[in-house]
């Protein structure tokens, strides 16, 4: 296992981190900085479970304590993220009290603080103070989308990483392994419109079917006609990868349904399976329909009209 093979993009960042890894050189604290959804987040797990790894090849992956990384549960990976509004001084204060005591059971503890640009002034004083004279045992990893929110003499006892927007190829093909069922012209309008975020991309091509999936199925299996037209015109308002997304989600519900899934029944009691059918086909002709550029005012009222007649 190693960080260059476990995220995608930034090849160059990534090595540089295996090669001082690998060298047995950890840097005593980092910030991990780039835009929303470019993998800080998996990176700084990874460099939190090379930090409690006992393997070779850190991280190894195969370990006790990268299992336990894995896990979420390893007694000397520390998590600090936001309490409201920002990370606060009492919090920075509870950390520092408990990197006074050795490490559970690894080489080292690591420290990962989250949206660290919230935390207040006072919280970035006091994290200064632990960083000008830093427990020997212990790896700092600060995540954040905007470095210059961080106190310039906090960012000066800090190795800088910085992660580039992922490239359109890298986010396509990632988007068409986690979403086999979606069309090819859903993908890449989606992998070319998310700026670089492998996050945001996720997010216009689910996010809002998976917010209106359980309200619709539950209208339509309580055969509530109006409420069911509203979401059916309400998808006027979606873009061909959001579109695309939502019928692969209505279709998923419905064939739960035929299977009987029990996370299904209030369908699979509504309908009859040739009834559950008839859904399931008209999602992947209005499914294919956005990959032809149909317009979504068309589709919603077609989704309308055919989802009606079965009730």
């Amino acid at each position: 296992m190693s960080i260059s093979g476990s995220i995608l993009g930034n090849n160059a960042l990534a090595a540089r981190l295996d090669e001082i890894i690998g060298g047995g050189r950890f840097f005593h604290a980092c910030i991990l900085s780039g835009a929303y959804g470019t993998g800080k987040k998996m990176l700084a797990r990874l460099l939190a479970m090379a930090a409690v790894c006992t393997g070779e090849g850190k991280p190894c992956g195969v370990c006790s304590g990268c299992k336990k990384a894995e896990s979420g549960v390893h007694p000397d990976i520390i998590t600090v993220s936001p309490d409201g509004a920002f990370i606060k001084i009492e919090q920075i204060r509870a950390l520092r009290q408990e990197l006074f005591l050795r490490p559970n059971e690894a080489p080292r503890r690591a420290v990962t603080i989250l949206e660290a640009e919230r935390m207040n002034a006072a919280a970035q004083n006091t994290l200064l103070n632990i960083l000008e004279e830093p427990p020997s045992d212990v790896l700092f990893v600060l995540v954040c989308e905007n470095e210059a929110a961080l106190l310039e003499t906090v960012r000066s006892r800090c190795v800088s990483l910085r992660l580039s927007p992922l490239d359109t190829d890298t986010i396509y093909d990632e988007l068409h392994r986690r979403l086999p069922d979606f069309g090819e012209t859903a993908l890449k309008s989606v992998a070319r419109d998310c700026g670089g975020s492998l996050g945001r991309a996720l997010e216009l091509a689910a996010g809002e079917a998976e917010t209106d999936i359980s309200a619709l199925t539950a209208a339509f299996s309580a055969r509530d006609r109006a409420e069911t037209l509203r979401f059916a015109f309400s998808l006027e308002r979606m873009k061909a990868p959001q579109l695309a997304a939502f019928f692969a989600a209505f279709r998923s519900e419905l064939r739960d349904a035929l299977a009987k899934s029990p996370s299904a029944v209030a369908l699979t009691a509504a309908f009859s399976p040739k009834t559950l059918m008839s859904a399931v086909s008209i999602c992947e002709k209005l499914a294919s329909y956005t990959e032809a550029n149909v317009s979504a005012g068309h589709i919603s009222g077609v989704f309308a009209v055919e989802l009606l007649a079965l009730m």
